[in-house]
């Protein structure tokens, strides 16, 4: 009987075409902490390691479908399976084209990563390895634990000698900051944190003009007005009339989520409780 749901699920999922929601990511990594996302090898044909991983929709993820697009420069070595998938019939390898599309049980709910590959860079050249449409279906996507076909969101790219970014970050960077006092700000942040991956972790306030004055964040709490900022309570009070820096920590796992935003706190306008949630910061 499982068998025949399965089926009926693979069937399903590999309809070209088909409308689907979004929902779940994929992402390219050098590490299982999910920090780094590059590989800069000290020469050429030196190996490294990315690994492939999945951020399922709400209501999980039992089939993929993509494709991995390797550069020129870079060839593949050897790879592994994650054992959650169990022995599999045929090989399913997402850097052959037109790339892989297959289905799992039980259903994953949470991070997992589907492959780890050993990759070999021929020469010192900047190039990037993507995640890119099925070939056949021209999708990138996930079915969730109840059947439902959902697109995934490709959260970055991953450099080979040099250093890049993500391209669509789901981890929140600071947009805007207030002053309520010389130990409470204000802090905005895009997307909204609200969830358990999109969350305050840790911070500090770094004068600046005077490196040597930092002050760790202490408490980090959703702003009463629910306007979706975070009251951010400070260690001690900030000096009047200096450039500081909020640097905060929305990922967790490392410096990934580290996002930061200069501003300038006077103390005669912090002591103003009409100019709390004011933004004053520089850039602007």
């Amino acid at each position: 009987m499982r068998l025949a749901i399965v089926l009926i699920f693979i069937s399903v999922f590999l309809l070209p075409g088909a409308a689907a929601q979004s929902g779940g990511t994929i992402s390219l990594w050098s590490d299982t902490d999910r920090c780094h996302m590059y590989a800069e090898p000290s020469s050429p044909f030196e190996l490294f390691s990315c690994w492939i991983f999945i951020y399922p929709d709400a209501e999980g993820a039992m089939c993929l479908e993509f494709q991995i697009d390797l550069p020129d420069n870079v060839v593949l070595i050897d790879y592994e399976l994650n054992p959650i998938f169990g022995i599999t019939i045929d090989p399913i390898t997402p850097w052959v084209a037109p790339g892989a599309s297959w289905c799992f049980d039980p259903c994953q709910t949470d991070w997992f990563w589907t492959h780890r590959t050993d990759l070999l860079a021929m020469n010192s050249n900047p190039s990037q390895i993507t995640v890119i449409p099925h070939g056949d279906t021209e999708s990138i996507a996930a079915t969730t634990c109840l059947g439902v076909e959902t697109e995934m969101q490709v959260d970055n790219m991953f450099c080979v000698n040099q250093y890049c970014g993500i391209i669509t970050p789901y981890i929140p960077r600071l947009t805007g900051i207030g002053l309520a006092t010389g130990t409470i700000l204000v802090a905005r942040f895009e997307p909204l944190i609200d969830s358990a991956e999109n969350r305050f972790i840790s911070g500090y306030v770094q004068a600046i003009e005077h490196p040597e004055d930092m002050i760790e964040v202490i408490e980090s709490m959703p702003n009463p007005i629910g306007d979706g900022s975070l009251v951010l309570t400070l260690a001690s009070p900030m000096t009047d009339a200096r450039y500081y820096l909020l640097n905060a920590n929305t990922c967790g796992r490392c410096d990934c989520g580290l996002t930061s935003k200069p501003f300038y706190f006077d103390d005669d306008i912090a002591a103003d409780e009409s100019s709390w949630g004011a933004i004053k910061k520089l850039g602007r």
